[in-house]
């Protein structure tokens, strides 16, 4: 990869991890903690149970949000390593280059096309393994004959 190809990835990854992190909260103008302090609006204001139900769920999608963009924070300031370690746009798995195309719909993104499908195949044969273990019992045995 070469070093004008290296900036353009860098200038997307600091632009991605600008907007993740101008979204993130306290870091807005818009600061809407509605549902998370005491006042008009607020968790301890509902009295419905109803209501109470729908905000902690409303909370629990928050919560998972923040959870994926810290975790998409780490995967850019790990891209933007690799980058300065001369490691970015190389499989982590097979070491061959990651098709640019690739990279272009995903920037922080650790392995090829390949590996990855490889990965998911194998992560989703032992996750029916682990959730269904006895599987012989959809199979229907022989009967000998009499």
């Amino acid at each position: 990869m070469t070093a004008e190809e290296k900036m353009k990835y860098k200038a997307i990854l600091e632009q991605m991890r600008r907007e993740i992190t101008r979204n993130l909260p306290g870091n807005s103008d818009d600061n809407d903690d509605s549902g998370t302090s005491s006042g008009p609006g607020s968790y301890s204001d509902v009295s419905d149970f109803a209501d109470q139900g729908s905000m902690t769920n409303g909370l629990d999608d928050h919560f998972r949000n923040m959870e994926r963009a810290g975790d998409t924070l780490f995967e850019i300031d790990d891209a933007l390593r690799r980058i300065s370690d001369d490691h970015f746009g190389i499989c982590q798995n097979c070491n061959q280059p990651i098709a640019e195309g690739r990279l272009e719909a995903i920037p922080y993104v650790l392995y090829c096309l390949k590996c990855q499908s490889e990965f998911e195949a194998d992560t989703n044969s032992r996750y029916t393994e682990d959730r269904y273990p006895n599987t012989s019992w959809f199979i229907p045995e022989e009967q000998p004959n009499d």
